[in-house]
């Protein structure tokens, strides 16, 4: 099984292939929905006009012009919105965001000054990828998030986010991807009981390190677990033994001091 270090490295290629994804879905001879241009630009606007999207013209076609944006190429809706490594934009995540209805792919990533709550309006729309990694995001997971049933896909890693994270989460049935390391202004800002999780068999990795998790007898019914990281948690107690816990390091439990039992050192 691949050390975190080792997934992370394999995981990097995401965001060109998203791209060039979206060179192909776009059609050029499809314009772009007047509704969905007419909330972008409202969104760039929000953003106060960051270079990122300086390529958000009025003028021309959002579909095939605009960086960043992918469409569907039957109906010329937007399906992608990829901004980030961007300290030019300034602002909080709109709530109008549910406005681009048809928006399968949503990633924020990089964005030094996007700062305040994840909007529950987010609930309102189908996506399946929910990317918003290192930003200043603040404030709860909204319950809205464990209502996307379509989503495979969450990565709110790197922020600031306090609170409970939403059981609902736990119910997603096409989740395979879930990351919700490092968040908080201190080490254990949020707080996750995982032994209330069903978990998805369809789930391969699941890192929540530098939170503050409690470790249940039923994880290691995750039959499909690639990845899974809890260090820099206030865990304590034996490792449940069996599935595939054991397949992973002793670097996915790194600096808790009171867990035993393989891969670790024995229980007395």
């Amino acid at each position: 099984m691949a050390s975190t270090a080792e997934f992370r490295l394999l995981s990097l290629p995401v965001f060109p292939l998203l791209i060039v994804a979206g060179v192909f879905a776009a059609n050029d001879q499809q314009l772009c929905d007047s509704g969905d241009k007419a909330e972008l630009h409202k969104m760039k606007s929000h953003f106060e006009n960051p270079i990122t999207l300086s390529s958000w013209s009025p003028t021309t076609d959002c579909c095939s012009q605009w960086n960043g944006i992918t469409c569907w190429a039957n109906s010329s809706r937007v399906s992608t919105l990829l901004i980030q490594y961007d300290n030019t934009l300034s602002s909080t995540i709109p709530s109008f965001i549910s406005n681009i209805t048809h928006l399968d792919t949503l990633i924020l990533h990089k964005l030094p000054f996007l700062v305040g709550p994840i909007p529950e309006s987010l609930g309102m729309i189908n996506l399946s990828t929910l990317w918003l990694s290192w930003n200043n995001l603040t404030g709860p997971i909204p319950e809205s998030v464990g209502r996307v049933k379509s989503l495979n896909y969450i990565n709110l890693s790197f922020n600031k986010l306090t609170g409970a994270i939403p059981s609902s989460i736990s119910y997603l049935p096409y989740l395979t991807f879930l990351d919700l390391s490092h968040n908080g202004l201190t080490r254990n800002a949020i707080t996750f009981d995982i032994g209330k999780m069903d978990y998805n068999p369809r789930l391969s990795h699941m890192d929540l390190n530098h939170n503050r998790v409690l470790l249940p007898e039923k994880l290691k019914d995750a039959k499909y677990l690639l990845l899974f990281n809890v260090s820099y948690n206030q865990l304590c107690g034996k490792i449940p033994q069996g599935g595939r816990l054991q397949e992973n390091d002793k670097y996915c439990y790194l600096h808790i001091k009171c867990l035993c039992d393989l891969p670790l050192q024995a229980c007395k």
